[in-house]
């Protein structure tokens, strides 16, 4: 389940996984949370740019509901997906 925390963590990385892998990984974040960060937010992107089909839609509108926590965390992923230069770089 993602929460607002895990979005913060990968922003703050820049989505960048290796730079968080070699700051020590952790805060309370593991690499299955970030894949699923960045499967939603390339899904998102898809949708939102009218590339994905109505199943892939819903599809992705599925997997959004049954892995973030609340509304904060889906709007906050919607961002990032529409965001079309990646995740901002972040101070850690």
């Amino acid at each position: 389940m993602l929460s607002a925390h895990h979005v913060n963590v990968y922003l703050a990385f820049g989505g960048d996984i290796d730079g968080w892998v070699r700051a020590g990984g952790g805060r309370g974040m593991t690499d299955v949370h970030w894949a699923l960060i960045e499967d939603l937010r390339l899904a998102l992107r898809a949708c939102a740019k009218g590339w994905a089909t109505e199943d892939f839609v819903a599809r992705t509108h599925a997997l959004l509901m049954e892995n973030t926590s609340d509304e904060e965390v889906r709007n906050m992923l919607r961002a990032l997906a529409i965001d079309t230069d990646g995740p901002p770089a972040g101070d850690v």
